[in-house]
């Protein structure tokens, strides 16, 4: 990480406590990039997934030359499916690796994958099961690992009868997390009905400024 960017972030105090909670305390601490993931919503790959995502690392400099700040930035590859079936041995046809750049893992059976990743998953693995309830990101041990390394179409849900949020991860963590702060039980209802249930909470916020809110 030596020369890595670096900023200042309100974060939780103890950055090495694995399993902080919502009540843990906060601080100002710098931070250090080491990984940006991209994803790119793509229509010409409706065969696949429709998206494309990509990693890049730093200090995996092409060649593995050194540096520091942005020019140490190097990408890892690209991911625009999850090549079912692959037996594990030969080329993988929906991903692209950098020869340049060498990491201490990728995903499974050489999927694309970040440094701070599950190495027995994929980018586009873990985010096909972005849905409402949330499903099981990555396989259990033990479980057949093949439902999570196919192809789930744009728009479409891991689990049958559960809502799709379309690869975003982040977007169903969020409204997980509105759930809980709100006490609705939306979880388990119809997308017509959340979509009803989700706009009656709503209008019970104190609208934010750029709302048209008051200025506090």
């Amino acid at each position: 990480m030596k020369g890595s960017p670096e900023w200042q972030a309100y974060v939780y105090a103890d950055p090495n406590d694995p399993a902080p909670k919502a009540t843990s305390p906060r601080a100002v601490l710098s931070v250090r990039l080491l990984q940006i993931d991209i994803a790119v919503k793509d229509y010409r790959l409706s065969d696949t997934t429709g998206w494309v995502f990509g990693t890049f690392v730093y200090g995996a400099g092409p060649g593995g030359q050194s540096g520091s700040g942005w020019t140490n930035v190097s990408s890892v590859g690209v991911i625009w499916g999850n090549d079912p079936g692959y037996s594990g041995t030969g080329p993988l046809a929906q991903t692209w690796l950098n020869p340049a750049v060498h990491m201490p893992h990728v995903g499974y059976q050489g999927r694309l994958n970040g440094p701070i990743d599950n190495p027995v998953s994929s980018c586009l693995s873990c985010h096909s099961t972005a849905e409402v309830p949330a499903g099981t990101m990555v396989p259990p041990s033990g479980a057949n690992p093949a439902p999570w390394f196919g192809n789930i179409k744009s728009g479409t849900p891991f689990d049958a009868g559960r809502q799709s949020t379309d690869y975003s991860l982040q977007l169903s963590v969020g409204i997980a997390n509105f759930t809980a702060n709100h006490g609705a039980s939306i979880a388990m209802a119809t997308p017509e009905q959340r979509l009803k249930q989700l706009r009656s909470i709503e209008a019970l916020d104190e609208l934010p400024p750029r709302a048209g809110g008051a200025i506090h």
